[in-house]
């Protein structure tokens, strides 16, 4: 194995701790709405909360990072989302909880969240020398995935088993030990070449309502020009978008429509990320061999055969098998994405474009937690799940057939610029 400094390792185990406890955060947040109401269209204005802050504040919050730093920012939004749990188990116990608090808990979260993971995938590249950083950024995601989707989720359904104020104390602490992992970082890289990434960065100029503006409409204009980069963040777009919308009714289609029970519930968002473990290694070993065409396009198949499996039965075995090719799929795209980007955004736009892209790509859940709460109060569970699963496979199979050129000999074809 690459050997990395220790100021990693104790970085990669701070966002460990961090994803355990969103994952945590995300099964809470849903258990505690289901106790107050049954309603899809109630779980889906709380998850939208949750999200909505990718979609309203992540070009704000890469300004934020900027003018504070990386290391702060992470340090300081952990530090408030352990205040703030801590503060919610104690109402929990003494107040009365209801859907407009749980929403407003909620959006907090999800802004801290922001804050957090943009100044962890800016702080990375500074630790590291920058042919480490393909390796690294493997360690680090199959972790996140492992303590998020797998981890968080199980001990998260647990804990509100037992208590929902037990659950909301655990996530508190998990966000301390995240802070205290970023103090041992620190220490460590304390005297080496990369103690410079530890101090505040230098403040640019002031934001202001035009700057904001200009930084959103550079990056959508990008998109544009850059046709490769567009699909990528369209294929993104359907993909969070189709995912924010079963937020709001998933559980319910699994413990209402197929009766069974939360805690199959739990193990079908755990089997998700397994897949995600699965499509990370996958990727890994695969894609020098076969191409990034070849992983998309499975990838296309699966997104398809996942809502088929998910909505057209009601056997166990099909709907873990979609779990499994969720985590999978998503993983795999993101993987080839997230690459793809990083090697052709000029350096020079690389913030403002990649700002959009996640505030397009993430902002998506929120939208699609919103929708899918209100149509799943009309349309029945199995009939919104293939709806949405035809929507996302003819997305995704258009935008690979469009990208079949760039990824087989670039990003800028003959004639082409940026």
């Amino acid at each position: 194995m690459q050997k990395f400094p220790k100021s990693f390792w104790y970085f990669a185990g701070s966002q460990l701790i961090t994803n355990l406890s969103d994952g945590i955060t995300t099964i809470t947040l849903t258990l505690l709405t289901l106790s107050v109401s049954a309603s899809s269209s109630h779980l889906g204005y709380v998850m939208a909360a949750l999200s909505a802050p990718w979609f309203l504040l992540s070009i704000a919050a890469g300004i934020v990072i900027d003018r504070q730093g990386a290391y702060q920012t992470a340090k300081r939004a952990n530090g408030l989302r352990a205040l703030a749990f801590f503060l919610f188990a104690a109402f929990s116990v003494f107040g009365k909880l209801s859907i407009p608090l749980l929403a407003v808990f909620a959006f907090l979260m999800g802004t801290l969240e922001v804050l957090c993971d943009n100044s962890h995938s800016i702080f990375l590249p500074r630790i590291l020398e920058k042919d480490q950083l393909e390796k690294a950024n493997s360690i680090v995601s199959t972790a996140e995935l492992a303590s998020n989707k797998f981890i968080g989720v199980n001990l998260g359904s647990l804990f509100s088993m037992l208590s929902g104020t037990l659950s909301l104390c655990a996530t508190g602490v998990c966000y301390v030990m995240s802070c205290l992992f970023l103090s041992l970082s620190k220490r460590a890289g304390r005297g080496t070449p990369r103690e410079a990434a530890y101090r505040p960065a230098p403040s640019p100029s002031r934001l202001t309502g035009k700057s904001f503006l200009s930084d959103v409409s550079f990056g959508l204009l990008y998109l544009f020009r850059k046709k490769d980069i567009g699909f990528f963040v369209l294929i993104g777009f359907i993909l969070n978008l189709t995912a924010g919308m079963q937020l709001a009714f998933y559980i319910l289609y699994i413990t209402e429509t197929l009766h069974y029970s939360q805690q199959v519930y739990s193990l079908l968002i755990s089997f998700a990320g397994i897949g995600s473990l699965l499509g990370g290694v996958a990727v890994y070993f695969v894609i020098d061999r076969f191409g990034r065409y070849f992983v998309l396009a499975f990838c296309c198949a699966a997104v398809l055969f996942q809502f088929l499996f998910r909505y057209g039965t009601a056997s166990l075995l099909p709907l873990f098998a979609a779990s499994l090719l969720e985590g999978l799929s998503v993983t795999a795209v993101n993987t080839i994405s997230m690459s793809h980007r990083q090697r052709e955004i000029e350096p020079e736009c690389m913030g403002k474009v990649m700002a959009t892209t996640r505030f397009l790509i993430v902002g998506a859940t929120s939208l699609g937690s919103l929708a899918g709460g209100w149509a799943a109060e009309s349309i029945s569970y199995p009939v919104l799940g293939l709806a949405m699963g035809a929507a996302s496979f003819l997305t995704v199979a258009f935008c690979t057939v469009k990208l079949k050129p760039y990824l087989k000999t670039g990003s800028k074809r003959k004639g082409e610029t940026a």
